[in-house]
């Protein structure tokens, strides 16, 4: 494919965060159009709280996000006050004349909008040029992160306006992609339409980072763990990750299993280290790090188990987690609730991972039974688990699903032509 075919990505965050999942999307599907012959371009529409951090933010995110990406980044303001009505309809208009400017501007007659919001701003640029398709790429459900922020009730206003604004998208687009099934039978569902031909894109990884297997005893000789059972964590400390129920599970297996080990790669390691402090987890027996997202493959594949816990909610049961798919790839199986999207139906019977229950959170005989099975037969498992990740998870398989996305658009405008 010619790389003159442009694609113009639109997110509505700075995405100036290392580490976040929205960043890790947009930054992964923006380098494998680029791999396979697309032209991408990327415009970030800042909430007004963001704009107001000022130029070096804006510049330091910019250059970052460019660096990571691979592409060209713009950011662009969105309107204060957007929590009402006429000023919300008045920052679309404005952010999709913006959008419309940009796509003229750099040639691209695709539209990628990262998340129903975007994709909304993206089909507002569409009606000033029509020669364009828009794509909605699905990551979650606003609504139901509005919902799970705010506690609202279900028939709240502001949550009813949300949910028939997602649905308007979803019509609308040329083209939807969901990061999970869930979340496709979730829209089926309330929207009483077939999304059959909607495409299903996890948050995938790069399985060109799976390290030699011989790195992963070095490394645990290096770092005195060599005879220890390591559980590891990658990500942050907000709530709905679960630290408090994490350290409090690897404080039962510590019990169980003197030898055991946490491993916590996050930015919040003074969150971790006051939660195992409370549960006076000796400081030998845990390491905490921050690292940068390309170390971090190195330093998880030390690890024997990952965990993974998610609480029931709409929010958790469509997504889909980047780190399952990381820890898979380091070759450690995971300890997961049923509410981590897709992962939550498949991890168990495939054997990769063991299914815990986040209201009765115990390490009883069936965990214990799992640890020890991992344990002896650790070889097995890191070879089904990075074997599973390079061939149903990684992105040398889903970046061929988006070309061909990319191309039958492409292949319209050249019928047009």
């Amino acid at each position: 494919m010619t790389a003159k075919t442009h694609v113009l990505f639109l997110a509505t965050s700075a995405n100036a965060e290392h580490g976040r999942g929205g960043r890790r999307r947009i930054v992964d599907v923006a380098n494998q159009a680029r791999l396979h012959g697309f032209s991408a371009h990327l415009l970030c529409f800042l909430p007004f709280e963001q704009v107001l951090h000022g130029p070096t933010f804006w510049q330091a995110g910019m250059a970052s996000l460019s660096a990571e990406a691979n592409c060209p980044v713009r950011y662009a303001p969105m309107l204060p006050l957007t929590r009402f009505r006429l000023i919300e309809q008045l920052n679309l208009l404005w952010c999709g004349l913006v959008c419309w400017f940009f796509s003229l501007h750099t040639g691209s007659r695709i539209l990628y909008g990262h998340g129903t919001r975007a994709a909304g701003t993206a089909l507002a640029a569409k009606k000033l040029r029509k020669d364009t398709h828009v794509i909605a790429d699905v990551h979650g459900v606003g609504s139901a992160e509005y919902a799970y922020a705010t506690a609202v009730p279900a028939n709240d206003r502001q949550l009813l306006h949300l949910q028939r604004d997602e649905q308007r998208v979803l019509s609308l687009a040329d083209r939807v992609i969901f990061v999970s099934n869930r979340m496709r039978n979730y829209f089926e569902r309330v929207m009483q339409r077939d999304f059959k031909s909607a495409r299903i894109i996890p948050c995938a990884v790069d399985a060109k980072m799976m390290l030699n297997a011989e790195n992963r005893e070095d490394l645990r000789e290096k770092h005195g763990l060599k005879d220890r059972f390591v559980v590891a964590y990658v990500g942050s400390a907000v709530a709905y990750q679960q630290p408090s129920q994490m350290v409090s599970l690897f404080s039962q297996i510590h019990e169980l299993i003197p030898q055991a080990f946490f491993l916590g790669i996050t930015q919040s390691t003074q969150v971790f280290r006051d939660l195992l402090s409370e549960l006076e987890v000796p400081e030998h027996d845990y390491l905490l790090t921050s690292l940068a997202h390309e170390e971090v493959m190195e330093t998880l594949q030390m690890g024997d188990v990952g965990l993974l816990l998610r609480e029931e909610s709409l929010l958790n049961q469509v997504s889909s987690p980047t780190k399952f798919a990381e820890y898979l790839l380091a070759g450690l199986p995971v300890l997961l609730t049923e509410h981590a999207g897709d992962y939550g139906i498949i991890a168990q019977p495939k054997g990769l991972g063991h299914l815990l229950d986040l209201d009765a959170l115990q390490v009883d005989q069936p965990l214990v039974d799992f640890l020890r099975s991992v344990q002896s037969n650790r070889e097995d498992y890191l070879k089904r688990c990075r074997n599973y990740a390079q061939t149903e998870l990684s992105w040398e398989h889903y970046g061929k699903v988006l070309a061909k996305l990319f191309e039958d658009l492409s292949s319209g405008f050249k019928r047009l032509n």
